[in-house]
């Protein structure tokens, strides 16, 4: 077994060296790295950064006023009320300018602005259960609706890659090879699939990357573990875990749909069909449910794995989705013991 292992390992390396040396796969990485530092940049120039004036109110709001709802003071929430409804409330006091910028001009939109944000974390602590604490926690909310659909860009590099790594050795004859030596079999299409599993995470560690300029929108110092439910229409989440656990959640249910169509297209290229209906097999099995079932959150509740390439949904109820999880390790496994069986009972060697 530890040597099968071995093999296994040194042929998953050779997979990666044909894909990036021989297949020249190092272009397409190079080209997903382009396009998505294109959408980082694209996102920070887009975004409504705040001032350094505006980053300033806002810490002084959540150390002057109470950064929990019981420590809140209502004299503070009346004086939010008399400054957003008034059109010529005077900004110049004590409890609303802090005093290191006071001799600066102020803009009174920025000031309503920040007091709207401290008042809007305020109501959610307000009215939540599960959360006593008060944070602006708009930058995780757009992390997490990046989530929300299929990541095409994502989706489509990661059935090119499959494709090339599952057919790598097709139509040369090096596959009925490398069948009949000691443990080809064995070997071959575990390594296979592991250099694909690698190429996703590598891909995924891009793909997050490229998402970090949504937390310089609002400052890194904002990009703070805090309770779920703080983070808009998260509020009805019942499962007491953190923004961090969240994301991390996401991340690995992204990378679990990426496998399973993975998959997909490398069991239809090792029953001797080309990487063109692999592919094409790998798009039907992502898109058609999603396209299908995408109303009324019913692409969720079906137990397919390619819902977790669209994860987002799950967030609001991690805990009632368990059926899901476990259907879609149990169709992930079983379709490498089906891979394997066809691809050990494909061909004798003569």
């Amino acid at each position: 077994m530890y040597e099968i292992m071995i093999n296994v390992l040194r042929q998953t390396a050779y997979e990666l060296i044909k894909f990036f040396k021989i297949k020249k796969g190092y272009i397409l990485i190079i080209l997903f790295i382009i396009v998505n530092a294109a959408s980082a940049l694209n996102n920070n120039v887009k975004s409504s950064k705040y001032s350094d004036e505006e980053e300033v109110l806002l810490k002084f709001y959540y150390e002057k006023w109470g950064d929990t709802y019981d420590s809140a003071n209502d004299t503070m929430i009346n004086l939010y009320y008399s400054m957003v409804t008034s059109d010529d409330y005077d900004i110049e006091t004590d409890m609303v300018i802090p005093e290191n910028i006071r001799e600066q001009i102020i803009d009174e939109k920025e000031v309503k602005d920040m007091m709207t944000v401290y008042y809007s974390s305020y109501n959610i602590a307000k009215n939540n259960e599960h959360t006593n604490l008060m944070a602006d926690s708009r930058c995780w909310h757009y992390l997490f609706i990046e989530y929300k659909n299929i990541n095409m860009f994502l989706c489509i590099m990661t059935l090119i890659i499959s494709s090339i790594i599952f057919s790598a050795d097709k139509g040369k004859g090096i596959e009925d090879i490398v069948k009949c030596t000691r443990n080809g079999k064995r070997k071959l299409l575990p390594a296979k699939i592991i250099a694909v599993i690698i190429m996703i995470i590598l891909l995924e560690m891009i793909r997050t990357a490229a998402l970090f300029p949504v937390i310089n929108t609002y400052g890194i110092s904002y990009f703070s573990d805090i309770p779920i439910q703080n983070v808009n229409y998260m509020q009805e989440t019942a499962v007491n875990i953190g923004t961090r656990q969240a994301m991390a959640f996401l991340i690995l249910c992204e990378i679990a749909g990426l496998i399973y169509v993975s998959l997909i297209t490398g069991s239809i290229i090792i029953s001797n069909y080309g990487k063109a209906e692999g592919f094409i097999c790998g798009i039907i099995a992502a898109y058609v449910p999603f396209f299908l079932l995408n109303k009324n959150n019913g692409y969720t509740k079906a137990a397919l794995p390619s819902a977790f390439l669209a994860p987002y949904n799950f967030l609001s109820e991690i805990n009632i989705y368990r059926l899901q999880y476990i259907l879609t390790a149990v169709i992930i496994i079983g379709i490498m013991f089906i891979m394997e069986a066809v691809y050990t009972h494909e061909k004798s060697c003569s």
